[in-house]
């Protein structure tokens, strides 16, 4: 079976909310539960 590559907004997507959580992360910065939530679902597609 041949595997197709991701598409372009799948690609964006899973660079985005590593690199979101990168900057959280190294700035120290919160991150409330919408936005927690909306990362999970982000990252669940990855």
């Amino acid at each position: 079976m041949a595997r197709h590559p991701p598409s372009p907004a799948r690609v964006v997507i899973c660079g985005r909310g590593p690199a979101w959580i990168q900057v959280k992360y190294y700035y120290g910065l919160t991150v409330d539960s919408a936005e927690e939530a909306a990362l999970q679902g982000m990252l669940a597609t990855c």
